[in-house]
């Protein structure tokens, strides 16, 4: 009753880890490896695995007055008595994000990120700043960004280990700018990068001074249909 939490470590009478200690807690529900807790205030938390300070916010409803959790799934009541139910979005899970590749192909985890659009426009270019963009296709792994993106959502992600470059790299993809050619072999090896351009694709955590961009690239970036003037 002092909104206390605490779970059983498997000994009689001692063996209890206190997880919080937030008088506001009126409920607790647990379903599917999660723990989550109700404050009075409407306010509804998961348990992220450290004691005390290890819960994160999903929802911040005053209206909501009970919670309920089973076979995985979280759900709440509102004193209109209406029900709903946690489809899964939490910011936080979008820190480190999945990409199934930055060909034209985007992932569930892009998909839920680039839907986060803040009221702009469908020709309005956001940028997603994330700690991490992981390609999850066959040979990936950690990237500086990525500019693939649903159709009608155009924008890319950059992550933490970009590099001052990276931004305007990814624009310029989404923009219709591909690679320079010339740089990779077959097999996908740089043989011949130009760190000089932006858009050379040696990663521009290699490009050196200031880089540059060609009349056809121009040419390709003021013709987009992002591009108007002003």
């Amino acid at each position: 009753n002092t909104g206390l939490i605490w779970r059983y470590t498997g000994t009689p009478l001692t063996g209890w880890e206190l997880l919080d200690n937030n008088p506001a807690t009126v409920e607790i529900v647990a379903a599917g490896g999660h723990l989550y807790q109700r404050h009075g205030d409407g306010t509804i938390w998961r348990y992220t695995g450290t004691p005390l300070t290890g819960w994160e916010l999903l929802d911040n409803n005053p209206a909501t007055v009970d919670i309920v959790a089973a076979g995985g799934q979280l759900y709440q009541r509102h004193d209109d008595a209406t029900i709903w139910r946690f489809t899964g979005l939490v910011l936080s899970d979008l820190d480190d994000l999945d990409a199934a590749g930055c060909d034209g192909g985007t992932s569930g985890e892009q998909d839920r990120l680039f839907a986060l659009r803040n009221g702009c426009g469908a020709n309005d270019l956001v940028a997603y700043l994330v700690r991490s963009v992981i390609q999850t296709t066959p040979g990936g792994g950690a990237l500086n960004g990525c500019a693939s993106h649903p159709a009608g959502e155009p924008g890319a992600a950059v992550a933490r280990i970009a590099s001052q470059w990276t931004l305007a790299h990814e624009m310029g993809h989404v923009l219709g700018l591909p690679h320079i050619s010339g740089e990779k072999d077959a097999a996908g090896n740089c043989i011949s990068p130009d760190f000089t351009r932006l858009m050379t694709g040696c990663s521009t955590s290699n490009i050196v001074g200031i880089p540059t961009v060609s009349a056809s690239e121009i040419a390709t970036m003021t013709s987009s249909a992002f591009v108007f003037a002003l």
